[in-house]
């Protein structure tokens, strides 16, 4: 203890030998408060809003740019996938082909029923297209013919749309507006030459575009004046958002790896795969305009710092400094053991109820202890209870869809089943019916979800559900529909197989559920389950499913995930069999 007084003492003679008063202390604070408070704003303007915030702004627009490609390049993936399916080596180009090599009557009217069903059931797995078919044209290139396609098509030049790119008998168009006479909306499309039995036609699909109101959308919510670009593979422009800033035509001088300048604007640029480019522009003032922002913001932080600084000191001078002097009397007593003059009068009621509090704090510390458990127990139910609600809305939604499906196919008497199901379901799941959940109430409403997806899709299941006394005892509510949903919705095909057991030796009860689905990229089942925007729907039902238990069971309960692309899914869950008196609180 004297080694330290003694450091202690020669550390004040070097740094403070000419300050011995707390007034000139006060006045060496502000002083240095004001220069440091100087430097940081001088290096933080240099490095941040110089630097930092320019490489923001370009992360933004780089950010903003992938968004609204990425968009696009699923859709143009897509349309380059349907025109597979309709050349001759795809299947309704197959059938095509046959339709029109075919002489006899009823065998082609049989043709051409398949090739509309085979279509039909293309459009319906891709929503957003809004016209395909096979089209012949003359030599002003103007539709002259056209075959199977699904809606009335309109008078115009196929080829005057704008080209993005050409690749072989293959183009990518841009953003135009559509061929379907019903329609007036903007898509973009992809002409595909196909050589069949009767000459050669042109594949001809356009799908719904969607990025200029995107655009429109991210400029209003970043408060800033986006314009939105395609450009060929010579980097001319085919299609822009604003013609009159960026018109039609132009070519651009471009530089992908960084943002460029062209005119008043400066841009950011991202290949295709295709080969063609997607640019986003703002105008030079509005590129810079945050840092013109920052710049005022600056100012006027470095001038209400430097009053702030100069005014607490004052208030601390005032309020703290006169009052501690008599204060640090107090002490002297205290130090002499009279205890009872801790009975302050400074007229600051923190410095009068100081040592009071501290005779109180050791009593706290103990219900300190006990409230941040209490305090951690309902943060956990909370956001246990968040992702419940969180998942009732995604299953209703599947759910509506597929009565949705069901109404169009059927049009008539399996509703009144459904609907049962489904009510019976969405009642469990929010605890109206069924007040207590057991393992039985689980597999019916299991049972009832099964149903209800075998509507849907055609899958097989197996269940295998050992009955015993464990099938009365209490469990955790919806534990084993979000895993069977994850298995049907995302990781079967429409004719999978799966498996449920439920299997007890008389301590713990094991469920396995599993499947022989496309699988997916191993899970940690040791801490909390990771959300991926691909994997959104099954990151919040396997999420449920872990606090469930961890809520329920605490560390007593085990759940694993064992997944292999292309060779299923297989989800266990080991459970301690115990009663309503034995489970964590």
């Amino acid at each position: 203890m004297n080694q330290v007084a003694d450091k202690f003492i020669v550390f004040r003679k070097l740094k403070f030998s000419h300050i011995h008063s707390l007034k000139q202390r006060i006045l060496l604070m502000m002083m240095t408060g004001i220069a440091a408070w100087c430097i940081v704003l001088f290096v933080f303007y240099s490095y941040l809003i110089q630097g930092v915030e320019h490489n923001r702004i370009e992360k933004v627009m780089n950010s903003d740019l992938y968004h609204i490609s990425d968009q696009m390049e699923t859709s143009y993936s897509e349309l380059l996938s349907m025109s597979q399916q309709m050349m001759s080596t795809g299947q309704i180009g197959r059938g095509f082909n046959k339709y029109l090599s075919v002489t006899d009557h009823y065998e082609k009217i049989q043709q051409a029923e398949d090739i509309t069903t085979n279509i039909n059931t293309m459009t319906f797995s891709h929503p957003k297209a809004t016209l395909l078919g096979y089209v012949k044209l003359n030599d002003k290139s103007e539709i002259v013919n056209s075959e199977f396609t699904t809606m009335p098509v309109r008078k115009g030049e196929l080829r005057s749309l704008p080209a993005l790119i050409r690749i072989g008998a293959l183009t990518f168009q841009g953003i135009h507006k559509t061929f379907n006479a019903l329609s007036d909306r903007t898509v973009i499309s992809v002409l595909r030459g196909a050589k069949l039995y009767d000459g050669e036609y042109l594949v001809y699909i356009e799908q719904v575009d969607n990025s200029a109101q995107m655009v429109a959308d991210i400029s209003s919510l970043r408060n800033i004046p986006y314009i939105f670009s395609l450009l060929n593979e010579d980097s001319t422009v085919c299609f822009s958002t604003d013609e009159e800033r960026v018109p039609r035509g132009v070519k651009i001088g471009l530089q992908p790896e960084r943002p460029g300048q062209w005119g008043r604007y400066r841009y950011v640029i991202t290949k295709s795969q295709f080969g063609f480019f997607y640019m986003l522009t703002v105008p030079y003032a509005a590129y810079f305009w945050e840092e013109y922002h920052w710049q005022l913001g600056t100012m006027f932080i470095l001038v209400m710092g430097v009053s702030s600084i100069i005014l607490i000191l004052f208030l601390f001078y005032v309020f703290i400094y006169k009052p501690a002097l008599f204060l640090g009397k107090e002490l002297e007593k205290v130090k002499k053991g009279t205890a009872e003059t801790l009975l302050y009068h400074t007229n600051i009621d923190e410095f009068d109820d100081f040592m009071f509090l501290f005779s109180d704090m050791k009593k706290n510390v103990s219900s300190l202890e006990t409230n941040l458990e209490k305090e951690e127990c309902e943060c956990r139910q909370l956001e246990l209870e968040k992702l419940f609600y969180q998942i009732n809305p995604h299953f209703l939604m599947n759910a509506l869809n597929s009565l949705h499906w069901m109404a169009l196919k059927n049009h008539q008497k399996e509703m009144d089943d459904y609907v049962y199901h489904l009510n019976y379901i969405l009642g469990y799941s929010l605890g109206k019916i069924e007040k207590k959940a057991t393992f039985r109430t689980e597999i019916v409403s299991l049972e009832m979800y099964i149903e209800l997806q075998k509507k849907r899709y055609n899958f097989n299941v197996w269940l295998d559900i050992r009955i015993d006394a464990y099938m009365d005892y209490p469990c955790a509510r919806l534990i084993l529909q979000p895993l069977v949903e994850n298995a049907v919705c995302h990781n079967m095909d429409d004719f999978g197989n799966l498996w449920v057991t439920m299997t007890t030796n008389g301590r713990e009860i094991v469920i396995v559920i599993a499947d022989d689905g496309k699988g997916f990229s191993q899970l940690s089942s040791d801490g909390p389950v990771e959300i991926s925007s691909s994997r959104m729907n099954k990151g919040i039902g396997l999420r449920y499913v872990q606090l469930s238990l961890k809520q329920f069971y605490g560390d007593s309960a085990v759940f694993e995930i064992q997944s292999e692309s292309g060779r299923g899914t297989t989800v266990k869950l080991v459970l301690p069999v115990c009663k309503q008196e034995d489970r964590h609180a």
